[in-house]
């Protein structure tokens, strides 16, 4: 193909910005390079990534000493490197000759063992090859050169594979680059989830030790890979769906033995938890239970020590082994947030609970919570919705009403008439615990005038606002009052 053609098509799908050049020599490939190669072939283009995540792609000209930029993406993703590669393989590579080649090893795949497969599709890439499960530990590995054996054990240790497994875009079965800023060695890897039905059952790696990753390479691969998935089953050289470990889960919300519940754990090399989360998750953007519960599994399973993941009655819950001060750390709603975000998913978490048979309370609670008409957040608290969830069960616009405190009402009214902001400052003074350092910051006053607007509230009201009980009162008043004005927002604005 010209290299003014594949420009233009490439124009088409990706945000890259065209040189005009004036030379169009025919392209066969395109290489990923650490770094800048000092000489290449005419029939090849070269990319490079800039620490300024700058993709540039590059090529060598008759006659020129250096190379020739003939396009570049400014501010580029991970994402978008990958789908440069993806899209330029579907443009390069060629079409019949790949066919011929995955035909002739799912063949093969047939009567031979999985390791001979594994290792002809390591040959035919021409470089290592390497299956880990989904926590990172290397299952098996095939290295065409016996040369690249000591580089690839480096490339293998688990610290240094932990944080690209962490960070992974999730698509089944589908190429992901990870550049060496992002894993801290220094060459690029491909990554592939590995999932069959559905199932997450790990990741196929590939470090570029022997050949730099190329167009044609991953063309390759992403023919390869459902041959070596379906040959993986076939052997049994990683557990699938068959495996009972997953419905452990459904176990604790169905059955009531509770005194089987450790050994049924450990026949599936699994550990009955001591101090646990339950969470529901509720697919975004029209995916399916089962897609989400891969994804979920690729994500959360490096991330704890032990995570189970079921649908149950048309609901995709996890169980996720964690004790409390974990449970309270900001990391750990961070990390739910994160997963939250890529997996398109709003996640219900349950409180942190030690009894594995209260799974079915938790479950209940999530339920509960899902249903409450809260703000729209990635991640919601089951503990954090406790008023939303008592205020549910009277849901009554005539009686709800009395259960604010007459204090407030009072401040109401009398903003109302005087234009000031008594409310807001109670507001924010309940808010934070009573803080008034932290209170002042948050409305912007002088210390001064949060002083005289407090006063000046228990001269109306006749309230304590140092006593514990009464701010509790108050704060529970407020509770009921944006649930209120929450529900009356979705009545006059259904959408």
């Amino acid at each position: 193909m010209k290299l003014k053609t594949f420009l233009h098509r490439l124009e088409t799908t990706m945000p890259i910005i065209v040189n005009n050049i004036a030379a169009n020599p025919e392209v066969t490939n395109m290489y990923l390079d650490p770094i800048p190669v000092s000489k290449g072939a005419s029939d090849v283009i070269h990319v490079t990534v800039s620490p300024q995540n700058k993709i540039q792609m590059t090529v060598y000209l008759d006659g020129c000493i250096k190379p020739v930029t003939c396009a570049q993406l400014p501010n580029a993703s991970a994402e978008q490197l990958t789908q440069l590669f993806d899209r330029a393989s579907s443009l390069l590579a060629p079409t019949a000759e790949l066919q011929d080649q995955l035909t002739q090893l799912a063949i093969k795949a047939i009567t031979v063992d999985f390791k001979t497969i594994f290792d002809q599709s390591a040959r035919a890439l021409n470089n290592p090859l390497v299956i880990v499960n989904l926590l990172g530990q290397v299952v098996l590995k095939a290295v065409p050169n016996p040369a690249n054996r000591q580089q690839l054990t480096t490339v293998l240790n688990a610290s240094q594979l932990s944080l690209p497994l962490k960070h992974l875009h999730v698509v089944s079965n589908s190429s992901q680059i990870i550049m060496p800023t992002s894993n801290g060695l220094h060459l690029p890897l491909l990554f592939l989830p590995l999932a069959y039905h559905n199932d997450a059952l790990g990741y196929l790696i590939m470090p570029a030790l022997t050949t730099a990753i190329n167009a044609i390479q991953i063309a390759k691969v992403n023919g390869q890979i459902k041959v070596i998935i379906s040959s993986l089953v076939k052997n049994r050289v990683m557990p699938t769906a068959a495996s009972k470990r997953d419905y452990l889960l459904t176990m604790l919300l169905t059955e009531q033995q509770t005194t089987t519940f450790a050994a049924q754990f450990a026949r599936e090399n699994a550990t009955l938890p001591a101090s646990m989360v339950l969470i529901k998750a509720e697919p975004q953007a029209g995916q399916s239970l089962a897609s989400l519960k891969e994804r979920l599994k690729y994500l959360l399973t490096p991330l704890f020590s032990q995570v189970l993941i079921t649908i149950y009655h048309h609901h995709c819950l996890v169980l996720i082994s964690i004790d409390l001060p974990t449970y309270n750390s900001y990391p750990f709603k961070a990390k739910l947030i994160d997963v939250a975000n890529r997996a398109d998913c709003r996640l219900i978490v349950s409180n942190q609970y030690t009894h594995p048979e209260d799974t079915i309370a938790a479950y209940a609670v999530c339920r509960r919570t899902a249903k409450l008409k809260l703000p729209h957040t990635p991640v919601v608290f089951c503990e954090d919705a406790f008023f939303d969830l008592l205020l549910a069960q009277v849901d009554h616009v005539e009686i709800l009403p009395f259960f604010i405190n007459p204090a407030v009402k009072t401040l109401m009214a009398y903003d109302a008439d005087n234009k000031t902001e008594l409310v807001r400052t109670l507001d924010a003074y309940l808010e934070y615990g009573e803080n008034l350092t932290h209170t002042e910051k948050h409305l912007y006053i002088h210390f001064n005038t949060l002083r005289y607007r407090l006063n000046h509230i228990s001269e109306l009201t006749g309230l304590d606002l140092k006593d514990a009980e009464t701010c509790f009162k108050l704060g529970a008043s407020f509770k009921v009052r944006r649930y209120l004005e929450h529900r009356q927002l979705l009545t006059h604005h259904p959408k």
